[in-house]
């Protein structure tokens, strides 16, 4: 007959360690993945690529080992989940926008635009089903 002694708090801190390892390597595969999926594209810069960084492991003892992947850019969210029809107007005490329309090829100089919109690029959701996948996980994605 064998005996089984288990020490709770010992086994408790073992398991977040394995579990804060794996959530790294999670979110570091997630973030890897993200930042190949926004690397291309006809307008990219790389800017969105770069900042786009992994945040935790958090480790609330023996309840969750969590962690998230994103960017702080204002336009991240709009190249994820996409963007409807809008007018852009400049800041004041600006009078006229100005960038380079690569359709006339040239500086231009507009009051306001007509933004046609456009569909999201869903680069971290991709990511995430990706890792997911690899992982034999359940993935639920909340819309926020």
């Amino acid at each position: 007959m064998a005996r089984v002694v288990i020490h709770h708090l010992k086994l408790r801190q073992e398991t977040d360690t394995d579990a804060y390892r794996f959530v790294r390597a999670v979110l570091r595969e997630i973030r890897f993945q993200a930042r190949v999926e926004v690397s291309s594209g006809p307008y990219t810069t790389g800017r969105l690529a770069r900042s786009i960084q992994e945040n935790g492991p958090f480790v609330t003892p023996g309840v969750s080992v969590t962690g998230e992947v994103g960017s702080d850019l204002p336009y991240a969210a709009a190249v994820e989940k996409g963007a409807r029809p809008h007018h852009i107007f400049p800041n004041p005490p600006r009078t006229t926008l100005k960038f380079f329309w690569r359709r006339v090829g040239r500086v231009v100089h507009p009051r306001m635009v007509r933004h046609p919109g456009m569909r999201g690029k869903g680069y971290l959701a991709k990511a995430a089903r990706i890792a997911a996948r690899r992982h034999n996980m359940l993935l639920i994605i909340y819309d926020v």
